[in-house]
């Protein structure tokens, strides 16, 4: 599983966490019964503090999305769901209300931040498609 977090985000480092992990499930990435990076290990490939990674597990654990297995890690529960696409939609509206009301008090024009999302958006979707040789 791939963390990639932003320390210039107003959302605090466990939250992002917490986003990427319900993400990978959302997308399909994890599945119920999936074994996460142990913490220590997350917190370097993350280049967090340990006690990070502890936080966004354990409201994970609360929620039910993820639990832990004395003696062998924690797992994606077998309860937690996909989201369906409706769930998906409504996370990326929020996302986008911000998006805009941030691109407008900073005078952006509508054309200039879909260019700008049009660009990362290739950008990201190049990155997830093999290359001639099969890698990414």
């Amino acid at each position: 599983m791939y963390i990639h977090l932003n320390p210039g985000s107003p959302v605090p480092l466990y939250g992002q966490v917490v986003e990427q992990v319900r993400l990978a499930l959302a997308s399909g990435v994890l599945r119920p019964g999936d074994r996460l990076p142990g913490i220590r290990e997350l917190a370097e490939r993350a280049a967090v503090n340990p006690l990070t990674v502890v936080r966004a597990y354990n409201e994970l654990i609360a929620e039910g999305v993820l639990e832990a297995r004395q003696g062998l890690g924690t797992f994606v529960a077998q309860g937690a769901r996909r989201m369906s696409q409706l769930q998906k939609e409504k996370v990326v509206q929020d996302w986008a209300e911000e998006l805009v009301s941030r691109a407008v008090r900073l005078g952006l024009e509508k054309g200039q931040l879909l260019r700008i999302v049009g660009e990362l958006f290739e950008e990201i979707e190049g990155e997830k498609t093999p290359d001639a040789s099969g890698r990414r």
